[in-house]
Formats: C-alpha cells, structure tokens, sequence
C-alpha cells in the first residue's frame, strides 16, 4: 500500500484513506473528483 503514496495513484491512496475514516460517501465523492481531475 505504501508504494501507492506518490504520483497520480497517491491522490486515489489518500482519497481512500480519508473515506474511510469519514464515510463511503465522502470516499465516492473523492474518487469522483479525482477521476474529472485526471479526465479533464
């Protein structure tokens, strides 16, 4: 998991990590937003 931490699949790493100490439903919105980051 730590090799994760860096570069594009580290801001996925770290939205994972806040959703699960907040809720699936923050983690969802995380990915969701990292994903239109990367696409646009």
């Amino acid at each position: 998991m730590d090799r994760n931490k860096n570069g594009v699949m580290g801001i996925f790493w770290k939205c994972a990590r806040i959703g699960e100490r907040l809720s699936p439903y923050i983690s969802i919105c995380c990915v969701l937003m990292a994903a239109s980051i990367l696409v646009n």
